[in-house]
């Protein structure tokens, strides 16, 4: 995927903006609050429907203006995010698309910045939701599954809420939930299985050490119907006391291993950056191998947590693809490549 134009109208400090994009690497280079994020959140909203800095959409509008608007187009397609106050419209090619479950996926970007570093520490509610995007990216499938689990979730819950439970209806709730839950895992595991084969060695070429770094899968399946259906019926009694579902796929979690450690508690803040950068590397890898196409690879000030060796093997290590990177200067950038610098100021960009 090539992204040859950008144009933001009222977005975030943008009141107008249209960018020409070159093809392999853009720098935007300015100080701080300039706005440089603001353009990395637009692209991201394109791909995933929502921004990773704020809870609500209508916060991403320029100060008195009554929308946004985010467009983006390559050769041959043209991707639209209408923000409005009470909600946003999605675009492709022109088209209305209603659903953001049928719109993720057709631009794919990958951001690395400099709070990934959350994923160690966050909830597992966090780290599902991350994991969750990754998959539906590039499964449709994947997200039909989860929505279906999530509502069958509801169902069961409510249920077990209710004064008197209806236990013949909690039976047929959960055997149509085992599907759901057959299905979500092997996805996830193919997932984690696939990022495992990449992970170690981009560690190791970011960090330059032997140095072990894998994820850890804790999944609720075992692999069968009949494990699923000796689960739900061992949490029953326990279920029907508190009112809740204790066991599915909304209970799983994953953690990063640092020489069979977690990393959490065993690597140092600068093991972690490299492993949270072997990691996205890896969901690049992940989406390129499924999908066919390239991301888009979008760095958020990561430079400047990095010393010069580590920038040296990180520009090593990035994939050939459409690359727009962050700055307060051009120190440490690898101009080698073809590039195109652009001077971030206060809402404008030349």
């Amino acid at each position: 995927m090539i992204l040859n134009e950008l144009h933001l109208r009222d977005f975030r400090n943008y009141e107008k903006l249209d960018l020409t994009l070159h093809p392999e690497l853009n720098i935007l280079i300015g100080p701080n609050g300039a706005g440089k994020t603001n353009i990395l959140e637009s692209l991201l909203v394109l791909s995933n429907t929502r921004s990773f800095r704020c809870d609500h959409d209508r916060e991403m509008i320029r100060k008195d203006a009554e929308y946004a608007r985010i467009e983006a187009a390559s050769n041959d397609e043209r991707f639209r995010v209408l923000i409005q106050k009470s909600g946003k419209s999605l675009f492709y090619n022109g088209e209305n698309v209603r659903k953001s479950s049928d719109y993720i996926g057709k631009l794919n970007v990958i951001l690395f910045k400099p709070d990934d570093l959350f994923l160690f520490d966050t909830s597992p509610k966090e780290r599902r939701s991350v994991l969750d995007v990754e998959i539906g990216k590039v499964s449709k499938n994947y997200l039909k599954q989860l929505l279906e689990y999530h509502r069958l979730l509801q169902d069961k819950n409510a249920l077990l809420k209710q004064e008197v439970i209806n236990e013949a209806l909690l039976d047929i709730t959960e055997e149509v939930m085992l599907q759901r839950i057959l299905a979500i895992d092997r996805e996830r595991e193919e997932f984690f299985l696939f990022l495992n084969e990449k992970i170690a060695d981009a560690y190791k070429q970011l960090a330059g050490t032997e140095e072990e770094v894998s994820i850890v899968y804790k999944t609720c399946c075992d692999g069968t119907e009949e494990d699923i259906r000796t689960h739900f019926r061992k949490n029953r009694e326990r279920e029907k006391i508190l009112g809740f579902a204790l066991y599915g796929p909304h209970k799983e979690d994953y953690s990063f291993q640092f020489e069979h450690f977690p990393a959490s508690s065993y690597a140092s803040q600068g093991q972690k950056r490299m492993i949270m950068i072997a990691f996205k590397y890896s969901l690049y890898e992940y989406i390129h191998e499924k999908t066919k196409r390239r991301p888009l690879v979008l760095l958020d000030d990561v430079l400047s947590e990095l010393d010069q060796k580590n920038r040296e093997r990180l520009f090593a290590l990035l994939p050939r693809a459409q690359t727009i990177l962050t700055g307060t200067d051009l120190q440490g950038i690898d101009l080698s490549r073809e590039h195109r610098i652009f001077q971030v100021r206060e809402g404008e960009v030349l």
